[in-house]
């Protein structure tokens, strides 16, 4: 069934005092969206448009002609199948999958706070030149190295 995952979500967030973007968002219906498709491509695209499918065009020109009945109902079969797949917890979800990997991840420091101490006289230049690593690697290590030492 289509239009059967959207909300109808607009309470107001306290401290800015704005409708968050799933909400504003989640109360949109099927001819909205067709009429705002519909709008944009004959703004962009105007010259495209035969308004009647009798009207006479070029031979060569056919191909890329859109006639606008045509376009209406692609515009309603694509707000259809928008808000069909539209879920208004996507953007939480592909947030809480990222977290969930990046916690899971074993990958440790290549460059180690140890590796930091064997080239501890040498200048940072010269330190990413032998570590072979950028001046924020040095950076973050020696920042470690530094917490460790007031611990």
């Amino acid at each position: 069934m289509l239009n059967e995952n959207r909300q109808m979500r607009l309470s107001r967030d306290p401290i800015t005092g704005r409708v968050p973007f799933v909400a504003r968002y989640s109360s949109l219906d099927q001819e909205y969206l067709s009429s705002a498709l519909f709008d944009y491509v004959e703004a962009k695209r105007r010259h495209l448009l035969v308004w009647d499918s009798h009207e006479p065009v070029l031979p060569g020109d056919r191909r890329y002609r859109l006639v606008v009945s045509q376009l209406e109902r692609e515009c309603d079969r694509a707000a259809a199948f928008a808000l069909d797949v539209w879920d208004p917890t996507f953007k939480e979800k592909l947030s809480a999958a990222g977290r969930k990997g990046g916690q899971k991840s074993k990958r440790g420091a290549v460059i180690t706070v140890e590796m930091l101490r064997a080239v501890e006289g040498l200048s940072i230049p010269e330190q990413m030149e032998a570590l072979h690593c950028s001046a924020s690697t040095i950076a973050r290590r020696r920042r470690e190295l530094k917490n460790q030492a007031c611990n």
